[in-house]
């Protein structure tokens, strides 16, 4: 005689109905009213704020102009990253932005990251709430690399203060 999980049996048959009953309800429905909902539901999350990922301080600069700031490596401890700025030659704000975990803090970085691995984000530096740079990134899949492409937004500013880091899906900032 077999033991049998009535538990088990009877969660399966209950799932497998809720399945049929699923599948039966898409397939009365009007294909253009799923493409409506799923359409509103990408409008929905699009119009999400960004998200405060982190905050270092900025502290005085190479230089007088903000345009200095992105000189060294600008470190996200809590976040466990670094973050690399380097202005594009011949041009006045473009820049290349770089990311990776910090030796030893890589489990941080990725767990930070996960749900955006293999995705593009807009990427944006804030000091003292003025926005000062704002990418299009990409995260790999491992979520211990970041790179893409910006612009400075700012050169006028203090180079000093709150530095904060936001991210959002791409065209959402």
């Amino acid at each position: 005689m077999t033991k049998i999980n009535i538990t088990q049996a009877i969660l399966e048959q209950f799932l497998s109905e809720e399945a049929y009953g699923v599948i039966e309800e898409v397939k009365k429905t009007d294909p253009f009213s799923l493409h409506q909902a799923l359409k509103e539901a990408n409008q929905l999350i699009a119009s999400m704020p960004p998200i405060r990922l982190g905050t270092t301080y900025l502290m005085a600069a190479a230089g007088q102009h903000l345009s200095d700031w992105f000189s060294q490596p600008i470190i996200f401890e809590a976040l466990g990253m670094y973050v690399d700025i380097r202005k594009i030659i011949n041009s006045a704000s473009q820049v290349e932005v770089f990311a990776q975990a910090i030796d030893g803090k890589s489990e941080t970085m990725s767990a930070v990251f996960a749900p955006y691995a293999n995705s593009e984000l807009t990427f944006e530096l804030r000091l003292n709430g003025h926005s000062v740079l704002r990418a299009e990134i990409f995260v790999n899949q491992d979520a211990t690399r970041i790179e893409g492409e910006g612009e400075l937004l700012d050169t006028e500013s203090s180079p000093v203060g709150d530095l904060e880091l936001f991210i959002n899906r791409k065209d959402a900032l």
